[in-house]
């Protein structure tokens, strides 16, 4: 029972790889340019880099996607616009989400590009941009179906009219955003010609702004045809599937991101004995239960107990008993050579064995999006070069 300690000597030791996310950054560099290739050229990549990369990190990511193509980085807050202009001192940074009154002298001052839905947020905006002496780009969302930001499309006019009063506003672009374009094509389908009328009736009044609607989900129906010239792009890049013909089988992309601990602790425990909280597993057989070192607090999910899998030595281990705050419990019994300080795959390959993010989430009752936004503080990531 237990792990022997290392003789610490001299040699230096990372502390902080007890739990820890890998990042391909040369994956993630052939995933662009793969998702690039298939569409037109005239077609602007806009690298959507918000909730800190999808939880991945995005500063670090930042080189590699722009070193890629992308055009244009889309985040979802003014705080995070500011954290990405720090590093990025050229390229547009668009704003997805309304911004507060309180937010919009930043907007100007870190030279940020806000999404504008409505009159109130133009002629507040023009003001502002009128006292400051400054002319300020925006986009236009307009709302096909999302029941979220944006004007609602039939009332498009009103849009335009008031920016025909706002003459310090410079429109870059006009963009509507997809509600299922998983999973409901007939709605999609719907979606994308209402901004198609959009596009059909404002086009040729501005005919050199960015017109999108197009996701990661969306690119696995993107029409080529609809003039649409940009095209947001999130999860795709990491090359995680996700619906059911996913764009990712489509560009062949691979995944860039794996997830990992290691056995910290090894113990036998006789049949009877119970695990973790609450009590919720009870043993079947005299067992061999490693203790990996880590939990909610790193963004595993109290909902994959007694359910989830992970990777050791190449062969699949199951999670017994409540996840914890810091440690989780698994069932080594028939990988009989594991040992304390073994790596343990959450999600990623290990020899002929593989956990998806996919399965990840599904264990967790959860989704791909989610799953990578949890992972905690002191959740390391590595960029792998």
């Amino acid at each position: 029972m237990g792990c022997g300690t290392a003789s610490l000597g001299k040699m230096a030791i990372d502390l902080s790889h007890r739990c820890w996310v890998e990042i391909d950054l040369k994956i993630l560099a052939e995933n662009v340019k793969r998702i690039r290739n298939h569409l037109p050229a005239n077609v602007t990549y806009i690298s959507v880099v918000k909730a800190d990369g999808y939880g991945l990190g995005a500063i670090g990511l930042l080189p590699t996607l722009r070193s890629s193509g992308a055009g244009i980085f889309a985040v979802a807050s003014v705080a995070e616009g500011i954290e990405i202009r720090k590093h990025e001192p050229e390229l547009p940074i668009l704003l997805l989400s309304a911004t507060l009154p309180d937010e919009e002298e930043a907007v100007f001052e870190h030279k940020l590009t806000p999404s504008l839905s409505c009159p109130e947020e133009i002629f507040r905006y023009n003001a502002l941009a009128q006292r400051l002496g400054r002319k300020l780009p925006v986009h236009l969302i307009f709302d096909t179906g999302m029941g979220r930001l944006g004007n609602w499309h039939p009332q498009a006019n009103t849009v335009f009219n008031a920016l025909s009063k706002a003459p310090s506003l410079e429109i870059h672009g006009f963009y509507s955003h997809f509600a299922s374009a998983g999973d409901d094509p007939e709605f999609t389908k719907l979606q994308r010609k209402r901004f198609q009328e959009i596009f059909r009736k404002f086009h040729p009044k501005a005919p050199n702004i960015l017109f999108h609607i197009d996701n990661s989900a969306g690119l696995a129906t993107f029409d080529s045809h609809a003039g649409f010239n940009a095209a947001r792009i999130g999860i795709l890049q990491y090359g995680i599937r996700t619906n059911p013909e996913p764009a990712a089988d489509r560009f062949d992309l691979l995944p860039v991101v794996s997830f990992h601990s290691r056995i910290s602790l090894v113990k036998t425990l006789p049949k009877g004995a119970s695990i973790s909280y609450g009590r919720t597993y009870t043993l079947q057989r005299d067992s061999r239960i490693a203790v990996i070192p880590a939990g909610y607090a790193d963004g595993i999910s109290r909902f994959s107990s007694n359910r989830g899998q992970v990777l050791v030595r190449g062969r699949r281990a199951p999670i017994l008993g409540q996840v914890t705050m810091d440690n989780f419990m698994i069932d080594i019994t028939d990988i009989p050579d594991a040992a304390c300080g073994d790596r343990v795959t959450l999600i990623g390959r290990q020899e002929t064995e593989e956990i998806s993010i996919n399965e990840y989430s599904a264990a967790a009752e959860s989704i791909p999006w989610e799953s990578l936004c949890a992972f905690g503080k002191r959740v390391t990531r590595k960029y792998l070069s």
